[in-house]
């Protein structure tokens, strides 16, 4: 009996070793591929100059694009994640300040970063979301830069991320896939956005830069709720056939500036409809035309 009982103690360390091993060489692959990603091929897009590409620019991080969302109302930075579950995320600084982005970055840095996920140190940006940002034209990122390079400089030294068990294999493992600089076609950013106008084509680039496919899926189909218990809030169907079919245009656009649903629902905070009725009639015309398109 003794004997039996030493044997099955045997076995149970043997299996708690070698799980806390095969942990242990998970935990170390996650980290690695976290703080080293992939090679990208980099097209260095530098700033615009004048007041014109600034406003652009502006408009672009205020009512498309939302950089103030993770980045604070003066892009100076903030504490963005902080769970012990996953561990500490800030959104960094991106003024010319100490601790700032551009007061160090490079060209090839900034583009690296926005449309491709990688920071300047080679890290993964797991939850900038480039996926979308991929799609920044050169014009639209050169004035983004602009607007970015002309802020004051705040000083705002943030401390490095600090990812822990087992947000490390969540993000370096489970999800690695997911996360934004997986899904980009890498060799196929930049170049022209379609003519501006109340089109569909431009309508569709907007839905990009504007992060719309990170709530309401790739396709802009919805996202069901019980298939996405983490990550961004699942938005609902945006194609003709959901609640946007008996829409018209001007339906969209008042709900987009006031928040309010032809019924009288009222949209959800999560909805940063805030920002986005900051967006010009053409520009919501667009996605109008665009999303009336989507069977």
């Amino acid at each position: 009996m003794n004997t039996t009982l030493k044997w099955i103690g045997i076995i149970v360390v043997a299996l708690v070793v070698l799980l806390l091993a095969g942990g242990a060489v998970v935990y170390a692959a996650s980290s690695s591929k976290l703080n080293k990603g992939p090679s990208v091929p980099v097209k260095a897009v530098p700033a615009a100059e004048g007041a014109e590409a600034i406003a652009r620019g502006e408009h672009l991080v205020n009512a498309i694009s939302l950089c103030a969302d993770c980045h604070g109302q003066n892009l100076s930075g903030q504490l963005f994640i902080e769970d012990p579950a996953i561990g500490t995320v800030y959104a960094p600084n991106l003024t010319g300040g100490e601790g700032g982005a551009a007061a160090t970055f490079s060209d090839e840095d900034w583009e690296r970063a926005i449309r491709h996920g990688i920071g300047s140190d080679g890290r993964v940006l797991a939850v900038m979301p480039s996926n979308g940002y991929a799609h920044f034209s050169d014009a639209d990122l050169a004035a983004l830069l602009a607007y970015i390079q002309s802020l004051p400089p705040t000083d705002n030294v943030l401390p490095s991320r600090q990812i822990k068990l087992p947000g490390t294999i969540l993000f370096g493992a489970v999800a690695y896939e997911t996360l934004p600089v997986n899904n980009i076609d890498h060799a196929a950013v930049g170049d022209e956005a379609p003519q501006a106008g109340a089109n569909a084509a431009y309508g569709e680039y907007l839905t990009f830069v504007a992060g719309c496919r990170d709530c309401h899926g790739p396709d802009l189909g919805g996202v069901d709720p019980a298939a996405a218990p983490s990550g961004p809030p699942p938005g609902p169907n945006l194609h003709a056939s959901g609640d946007l079919g008996s829409w018209s245009q001007e339906d969209f656009i008042a709900a987009l500036r006031t928040g309010q649903t032809p019924n009288g629902r009222q949209l959800s905070t999560e909805m940063p409809w805030e920002s986005y009725r900051l967006m010009t009639d053409e520009e919501l015309g667009a996605i109008w035309f665009y999303l009336h398109g989507l069977e």
